[in-house]
């Protein structure tokens, strides 16, 4: 859960301004900052009266938000999380070894600056089917839960066979030799056995995850990840040359996913890389027909489109550019969730000029995103260089707020200024004469204290969940 945090030096660009008043802000900020009056904020009124409902003159009222209402979200490392180790050994990373007092800050830093996660391995099919992973992925869902965090569910289905997504059977299945140690047999190409395993994995993964202890665990699902740059279980299925963003076999998967997720009010989801950050045109058309093909061909209720924005320095983009980029996807009732966000990857010959630099980037990008309506996730895709995929992509652990000695970097601040100053409701003040208090509210939980003349005083809880609606919590003292 998200645990307001005392923000020393950070820079504060208030949403509400009075009319006339100079604003030497950039005008993408000044926009994105009307947009989210509009779209993130009601107004939450508070009625103080006496036992026989006469207003109480000088009552004074304060409140504080306690949760958003949006989703701010960070990939976790769930083995690290329940045990302090990798894979059964010692956590490593940049020539450190990590142990329990790393463990601590890990658990202490995600649980105060996110309300939601998302696990990096252990909800993949293989890995999930193993039972060691398993108990430390429930660990990490049940630590969550605990927390009143939000979990997503990464991934149903993801067809790269070298992460060790896919199970030895279901890759021989595919004709391809598996990557797990062991020995498997001969490749032979099966689809019928690839279908049975996979619409079977998919009830059982959502089910889990949604009924019996673990009931509404999980609020989403990525039923298939990255189908147009991870084809191969579509391919083994549907042929060499099947179009794999329109291909038989993605929309069954769907179908069948949706009935299930259905009986437990769970959402389904797609998502892939490129398909914002770039921009890369082709990526973005190819992910558009997915879409179009899983909701007005296959007849999906799909819930969420996942962005992966993974920002190399060569793929920024400007606040118009994310606007647009947001609503090419637009006209099929979906919400978009920023899904995997980080700022590392260097291509063509384009550095990062510094950390300063990747958290200007991660502050325009997220105020952006958050001001659009139609979005209502960002999660990071780790927040310590500790448990960052970095290396797997040849360059250094970067994750965008802690460095591997848990020293914030600049986009530390930038971040909290935005999630827990910007947007944070903190209010104090006297009702006027008819005992009425109002004040802007973003969308979230808020807990309202009144203390009356004699010191008496009141505490409750009210949310907020509607773009411009009035609230009316009324208090009897």
């Amino acid at each position: 859960m998200l645990i307001a945090l005392v923000l020393i030096g950070c820079p504060r660009t208030d949403v509400e301004r009075d009319a006339g008043e100079t604003d030497e802000r950039d005008d993408w900020e000044v926009a994105a900052d009307r947009r989210i009056r509009q779209h993130r904020t009601g107004t939450l009124e508070v009625e103080v009266v006496d036992a026989e409902g006469n207003p109480v003159p000088e009552a004074e009222v304060a409140v504080q938000m306690q949760e958003h209402d949006y989703g701010f979200g960070t990939m976790i490392h769930a083995e690290f999380l329940s045990n302090a180790t990798q894979w059964g050994g010692p956590l490593e990373a940049g020539g450190h070894t990590f142990d329990e007092s790393d463990q601590k800050r890990y658990r202490e830093t995600a649980e105060d600056l996110f309300n939601m996660i998302v696990l990096e391995n252990l909800h993949k099919w293989s890995l999930w089917e193993d039972d060691g992973n398993r108990e430390h992925a429930d660990y990490a869902v049940r630590w969550a839960l605990d927390r009143d965090m939000d979990v997503r569910g990464h991934v149903a289905i993801w067809g790269n066979i070298d992460a060790h997504a896919v199970p030895p059977d279901v890759t021989l299945a595919a004709g391809r030799e598996p990557v797990q140690d062991g020995d498997w047999g001969e490749p032979e190409l099966d689809p019928a056995h690839i279908v049975e395993r996979s619409m079977q994995h998919i009830e059982d993964i959502i089910e889990y995850y949604a009924a019996g202890e673990f009931e509404d665990a999980i609020v989403e699902w990525e039923i298939v990840n990255e189908a147009i740059h991870e084809p191969t279980l579509i391919e083994a299925v549907d042929g060499d040359g099947v179009d794999p963003v329109t291909a038989p076999i993605l929309g069954e998967w769907y179908s069948h996913a949706e009935k299930i997720a259905d009986r437990f009010e769970v959402q389904i989801a797609v998502n892939d890389f490129n398909t914002l950050a770039g921009p890369y045109g082709d990526v973005r058309q190819n992910y558009r027909r997915q879409i179009d093909y899983l909701v007005n061909d296959v007849g999906v209720n799909l819930d969420g489109v996942g962005f992966q924005v993974h920002f190399a320095a060569n793929e920024i983009l400007t606040p118009d550019e994310i606007l647009e980029g947001i609503d090419y996807y637009d006209g099929f009732d979906v919400r978009f969730r920023a899904t995997e966000f980080d700022t590392f990857q260097e291509w063509g010959g384009v550095r990062w000029d510094s950390d300063e630099q990747k958290g200007e980037v991660l502050y325009e990008f997220l105020k952006t995103f958050y001001s659009h309506p139609d979005t209502d996730a960002f999660l990071m895709w780790g927040h310590w260089d500790g448990v960052h995929w970095g290396p797997e992509m040849g360059f250094d652990h970067d994750a965008p707020l802690f460095d591997l000695e848990w020293n914030p970097k600049p986009a530390y601040d930038y971040y909290t200024d935005l999630v827990f100053n910007q947007w944070w409701t903190e209010e104090t003040g006297r009702v006027d004469d008819e005992g009425l208090f109002s004040v802007t509210a973003f969308r979230g939980e808020h807990e309202v204290t009144v203390t009356d003349a004699d010191g008496n005083e009141h505490s409750e809880r009210v949310e907020v969940l509607e773009a411009g609606e009035t609230v009316t919590l009324r208090i009897e003292l």
